[in-house]
């Protein structure tokens, strides 16, 4: 991110255990104390250097540029040492939400999900490449969408 380095924003309170951990990153809760959101969630990852681009940060791109209701929400990144943070609107894994979701709710989750796949593929000419139990999160007004977005490029 030369000539681009963000600093981790003003008023941001970041738990230090992590709701979920994968081989990639962590998911952490958070508290934003400046705009209308106070409740937010910041996805970790550690770097091998500091000019290694991670996982994460592709993600981040993608998220930044398919801008959509069923897509996870943007909020702000930043790099600080060898960690990259992405913190997006307050999320919960699938895993972890799934047991006390109504059958109704799963359904609206999956047709939120549908809506964000047809936008990738048919706006965006993007595609996930990654739907899987393990990439939707869930988020309390709009129940599940799709995370984890690898695009490639349709031709």
């Amino acid at each position: 991110m030369m000539g681009n380095e963000r600093s981790q924003p003003t008023g941001l309170s970041i738990d230090e255990t992590a709701t979920e951990v994968t081989d990639s990153w962590s998911l952490h809760g958070a508290t934003y104390a400046v705009g209308s959101v106070p409740k937010i969630s910041v996805f970790v990852t550690s770097c091998s250097n500091s000019s290694e681009v991670s996982q994460l940060e592709k993600f981040t791109k993608n998220v930044m540029l398919y801008r959509h209701p069923c897509i996870l929400k943007y909020v702000a990144s930043w790099k600080k040492g060898w960690k990259f943070h992405l913190a997006t609107e307050q999320v919960q894994p699938l895993a972890q939400v799934l047991p006390s979701q109504t059958a109704l709710q799963v359904c609206v989750g999956l047709q939120n999900i549908l809506k964000a796949l047809v936008f990738l593929h048919e706006s965006g000419s993007a595609s996930h490449n990654n739907v899987c139990r393990a990439a939707i999160i869930c988020h309390s007004r709009r129940f599940m969408e799709a995370r984890r977005i690898r695009v490639s490029l349709q031709m």
